[in-house]
């Protein structure tokens, strides 16, 4: 398998673009071939991720766990990627390490309050 970093306006599947930006680039909101989805993970904190339209309904355990491998590599982009004094930059890791990189989608959903409703 091949990580990927994910784009921020693109489908992290198909690379199409889901998101209007303004006049400097920077994504604003989903346009109409956008939509959100909601995820929980194995920690029980639930976040959401963009896809396209198209590819919403072909999710399933192999492409959520795809996407979360796909997550864990871009954080660790991020990590690297953004100047940080030593402290800042230690604690970013020991996120990284101990948390991060354990991370697992256990449920998905089109709402938040389908996946926040579901038992652990």
């Amino acid at each position: 398998m091949e990580l990927k970093l994910l784009k921020p306006m693109k489908c992290p599947f198909c690379d199409e673009v889901i998101y209007t930006v303004d006049q400097r680039g920077k994504p604003v909101e989903l346009n109409d071939k956008g939509i959100l989805f909601w995820v929980k993970f194995n920690d029980s904190a639930i976040a959401n991720f963009s896809i396209c339209k198209n590819c919403l309904p072909i999710l399933d355990r192999e492409k959520i766990n795809l996407l979360m491998s796909y997550q864990i590599y871009t954080w660790g982009h991020e990590i690297i990627d953004t100047p940080l004094g030593i402290v800042d930059l230690a604690q970013q890791l020991k996120w990284y390490v101990n948390t991060a990189v354990h991370l697992k989608i256990d449920m998905w959903g089109k709402t938040k309050d389908e996946v926040q409703s579901k038992p652990d």
